[in-house]
């Protein structure tokens, strides 16, 4: 007996030619005035407390993001916008994943620091969660894309030379005059002498 295969089902949030096939955007703030308006309270409950609260959460919505952080946010997406402009493509939200990607290979040829690249990202994850849309930055496909990019572009952070003793000593030399701490009585320039002071014998 031939069973017949069942075609697979499409998840909500599959990707089709780069773009999201939502089949319900979740929405990027909580809206108390509709959720009160549908389930009523006990009728001895303190409606206007409840009404407080609800005003209470949309202050630390708005107050999620900073003023300049918020102002960073637009001019990364308007660069995007700009760039999209010059090709003719559809800047979204959504955003399909190929256009992030080639804008991003366009920050590398502009020699755009990590940073700012970075920056610009940001602008678009942002902007898909406004929308209640998952971002492109997050499909596993950019993120290796964006993991080469830091390997061949990426500016080795130079780390700093520790403070040797003798360094340490003319540090503390420079304190105010006075009694001098522990510290530089017991140190010398013979090397051998160093460890009475982790055992308290000077």
């Amino acid at each position: 007996m031939s069973v017949e295969r069942l075609p697979a089902v499409r998840q909500p949030t599959d990707v089709l030619h780069g773009e999201l096939v939502n089949a319900a955007a979740t929405p990027s703030r909580i809206d108390l005035t509709r959720w009160l308006a549908t389930h009523q309270p006990a009728a001895v409950a303190d409606v206007g407390l409840l009404h407080d609260l609800a005003a209470d959460v949309a202050r630390f919505a708005e107050a999620s993001r900073a003023a300049g952080t918020i102002r960073k946010y637009d001019v990364g997406w308007d660069a995007l916008l700009d760039w999209c402009a010059r090709f003719g493509f559809d800047p979204g939200p959504p955003t399909p994943i190929e256009v992030v990607a080639l804008y991003l290979a366009q920050m590398v040829r502009d020699d755009l620091a990590i940073s700012t690249q970075d920056g610009r990202l940001a602008a678009i994850r942002d902007r898909h969660l406004a929308a209640g849309l998952l971002p492109p930055t997050d499909d596993p496909r950019f993120r290796r894309i964006r993991d080469g990019v830091r390997r061949l572009h990426g500016r080795p952070v130079e780390g700093k030379a520790a403070v040797t003793l003798p360094l340490l000593a003319a540090m503390l030399a420079t304190r105010p005059t006075g009694r001098r701490p522990a510290l530089m009585r017991c140190w010398s320039s013979d090397a051998t002498t160093w460890p009475r002071y982790a055992t308290g014998a000077c």
